[in-house]
């Protein structure tokens, strides 16, 4: 269960970063 909690947080920061790149260069560009 911990291990399953710790890969759903990893995958939503994963998440959450690329979002916030993606914006960035939508901002730059």
């Amino acid at each position: 269960m911990f291990t399953e909690g710790m890969r759903s947080v990893r995958s939503f920061a994963i998440i959450l970063i690329v979002h916030l790149a993606v914006i960035v260069l939508w901002q730059v560009l």
